[in-house]
């Protein structure tokens, strides 16, 4: 069996360990159920997985360091649960196909690991609604094919570094303590259709903001730019 498919039923109690027994499973997808227990360290043996769906569920407790084998691994989607504890730096240098991580909506705290650069296919990160802090690594400003940048409802501060990718779409960093100017590379980025900045203590001219010929929202409230607007409406109809 390569793919096994659970979604949107009604499913409870723990995480089957049985399910570590499927070597060849490359999908799986138990997300909108009510599974409530630990996600089991035996699922570091699942080494052929690409997928797993596990949102929407009460998972809790931490992400297990036998991830760090899942080097195939593409697709992490754990938000919505109630998983808490630190991300480990060497489960996170370990995923190296990873894709796409979500993992919102969950207590997750401490730093955003700077393994997790070694994510070099990385395009959809999104963070949002947890515990985080401190500055994000500058090494992740240079991942190169950052597409959707979800970072909302956490306490991460410092500057936001110029951004390598000219793939973004989505930049939402709402209700955190990010401060200093905005970078050039977000100012300008040709492909943004949300930029989502609010209750931040950024600083400096918003000169050219808006100039994406896609952008559909703009949102800066609650921070403390100065100096006169220049803004460029080219929005899509």
């Amino acid at each position: 069996m390569s793919a096994l498919t659970l979604s949107y039923n009604n499913i409870g109690g723990e995480f089957p360990v049985g399910f570590s027994d499927l070597g060849k499973l490359r999908k799986l997808a138990i997300d909108h159920n009510s599974f409530s227990s630990t996600i089991p360290p035996e699922f570091g043996s699942l080494s052929r997985l690409t997928a797993l769906q596990a949102s929407d569920n009460f998972l809790f407790g931490s992400i297990p360091g036998s991830f760090a084998s899942l080097s195939g691994l593409k697709v992490l989607d754990v938000s919505n649960n109630r998983l808490t504890g630190q991300l480990s730096d060497y489960v996170a240098m370990n995923l190296v196909s990873m894709t796409s991580l979500t993992i919102t909506g969950n207590d997750f705290q401490g730093t955003i690991p700077s393994g997790i650069c070694s994510m070099s296919r990385l395009y959809t990160v999104d963070v949002s609604d947890n515990q985080f802090t401190q500055n994000i690594p500058e090494c992740f400003f240079e991942l190169n094919v950052l597409t959707y940048v979800m970072m909302n409802g956490n306490n991460f501060y410092g500057p936001i570094q110029d951004f390598i990718s000219h793939q973004l779409v989505v930049l939402d960093l709402r209700y955190n303590y990010f401060s200093g100017s905005l970078p050039s590379s977000v100012l300008s980025a040709n492909l943004l259709t949300v930029l989502a900045l609010a209750s931040n203590q950024f600083t400096g001219e918003l000169v050219g903001i808006g100039s994406s010929p896609r952008l559909q929202a703009i949102e800066l409230d609650s921070n403390a730019f100065s100096g006169p607007v220049s803004v460029y409406v080219r929005c899509a109809v």
